[in-house]
């Protein structure tokens, strides 16, 4: 791998750099939300089903950015089963 494919951990030490596309991103942070509010999950609880079940690593920060970020059931909109669809800033409820 080159250097540009690589990223320095808090640690020191290097791993391979991990990009999301657009749409599974919108899935990640719809399953997230999804297991918050639906299952009740703790942010903890929830990097360890994102490991078990899609075998996605995610740091407990930012888990509680995804969460920071309103879905449809945060803005009191329509939920889309069995994810919740994030909202862009375009479709912000007023």
């Amino acid at each position: 791998m080159s250097p540009a494919t690589r990223t320095v951990g808090l640690d020191g030490k290097t791993y391979p750099r991990f990009r999301l596309t657009a749409e599974e991103a919108d899935f990640v942070v719809g399953r997230c939300h999804y297991l918050a509010h639906d299952e009740g999950l703790s942010v903890r609880q929830i990097a360890k089903r994102l490991y078990d079940d899609h075998g996605l690593r995610r740091a407990v920060g930012t888990i509680a950015g995804y969460l920071a970020q309103p879905c449809e059931k945060c803005s009191g909109g329509q939920t889309a089963a069995p994810e919740h669809r994030p909202v862009r800033s375009s479709e912000v409820l007023s």
